[in-house]
This record gives structure tokens, sequence and C-alpha cells, in this order.
């Protein structure tokens, strides 16, 4: 009789913290990304931005394309607009860009961009400047939509 009740209260304890969000991978509301985002250095021609809209669009400014194209870029830094939503990466949540215009690229050209930290306080966006693991771009939130808009 312990052993039945010591197996179902392990099993209660299991279920409970399973069921609170205790995961690695929790699940984030698109909400918190609406607003201004920029990154945390600069480049010659000026501070990355990208800005998400409550409608499920963005607009990205002085982009460094050689990160968001690759080596084959035409145009060190570039902005654009498109499309945005949510996706599951390969390793948690990412923001996947669908670019309908990208400097001079005017057909449609998708990348994700990775989320690093979940609370607030360190909630940050970045591409990979390379290989995965290597330095990265970072974003900040700057400002977040006024309510109404």
């Amino acid at each position: 009789m312990t052993a039945l009740f010591s197996a179902l209260a392990l099993a209660f304890s299991m279920t409970l913290f399973t069921g609170l969000g205790c995961s690695s991978r929790q699940q984030l509301d698109a909400t918190r990304f609406f607003g201004m985002w920029a990154a945390v250095e600069r480049n010659d021609a000026g501070l990355p931005t990208i800005e998400f809209f409550q409608d499920g669009t963005f607009t990205a400014t002085n982009l460094p394309l050689s990160v968001v194209i690759g080596p084959r870029a035409s145009q060190p830094t570039g902005g654009g607009s498109g499309t945005w939503k949510l996706v599951e990466g390969r390793n948690g949540p990412d923001i996947q860009l669908a670019f309908a215009q990208l400097a001079d690229r005017t057909s449609g050209f998708a990348i994700p961009i990775h989320i690093s930290g979940r609370k607030s306080t360190d909630l940050r966006l970045f591409f990979w400047k390379g290989e995965a693991g290597e330095a990265r771009l970072e974003f900040v939130r700057q400002s977040s939509p006024k309510e109404g808009e």
C-alpha cells in the first residue's frame, strides 16, 4: 500500500510539474514582439532595426546583407519589408521573416531570426553571423506599439 501511494504521489508530482509549463520550450505569445527592435551594434549605414506590426507585417532597415542573404549579397546593407510569424525552429521558437522585397531583391526570400531568452528582461532576437554557434547580430526591444495601434 505504501509503495502504491508513493508511486501515485510521484506520478502526480511529475504531471503537475510538466503541466505547469516547466519545460525548456515555453510557448511564446506573438504580442511580445510587436514594436521596434534595434541591433546592439551599429554598422556603416547606421543602426539595423526591425519593426514588427500587429497585422503580421514588418519593416527592416540597415541590415548587414552578408549576414541575412549571405556572402554573395550585392550591397553591404539594405532594408525591406514583408510578413512575419512565430515558427518552431530547430532549437525552439523562431520568427520567420518572409521578405516581399529585400534591398535589390524583389522576389520572395525567407529567413528565421532566432529568439534568445524567455523573460521580458532578457528577450533578444538574433541572426548568426556565419555558422551557428559563432558571433551573433543581436536585436533588443526599443519600443512597443501604443494601445490601439
